[in-house]
């Protein structure tokens, strides 16, 4: 292999080298999306699967935990509830959030946010001993 080669070999190797640095990922973190606050908008309100009625002037509120991802959602309608966050979905895990001498009071939900948009929803079950439970279920559709 004569010089001009070797030269034009060299020079492209470190061409390539100097490419595939430069196409590498970021080491720069994605900043996450701060989903506390508090949001307005209209809930539905369904007995047994019945629509009950609606309020257009409804809020909800997230507030951060200590735990990373975990936050409690204040409402009129419901208990103080915790709730996981992972990236644009909001899980309410099934939880017995009050009980008064022979009634239970289980919820649970979940919902999205698309952009400053959160849809949820929060289910309750009202569950005297020995009845069959009353199921109360509340969608929200609201802005930050």
């Amino acid at each position: 292999m004569n010089l001009k080669n070797r030269i034009f070999t060299i020079l492209t190797i470190i061409s390539l080298f100097s490419l595939l640095l430069s196409c590498s990922k970021s080491s720069d973190p994605v900043p996450e999306v701060d989903r506390t606050g508090n949001y307005f908008g209209s809930l539905s309100v369904y007995l047994d699967g019945k629509f009950v009625s609606t309020t257009n002037n409804a809020q909800l509120s997230i507030v951060g935990t200590n735990k990373k991802g975990e936050v409690s959602i204040l409402t009129a309608v419901s208990v103080t509830l915790k709730a996981t966050i992972s990236g644009n979905t909001i899980t309410i895990p099934r939880t017995v959030t009050s009980q008064v001498s022979q009634i239970s009071m289980t919820e649970y939900g979940g919902g999205t946010f698309n952009g400053t948009t959160l849809t949820i929803e929060i289910n309750q079950e009202l569950q005297p001993t020995g009845s069959p439970a009353t199921r109360l279920r509340y969608s929200f559709v609201g802005k930050k």
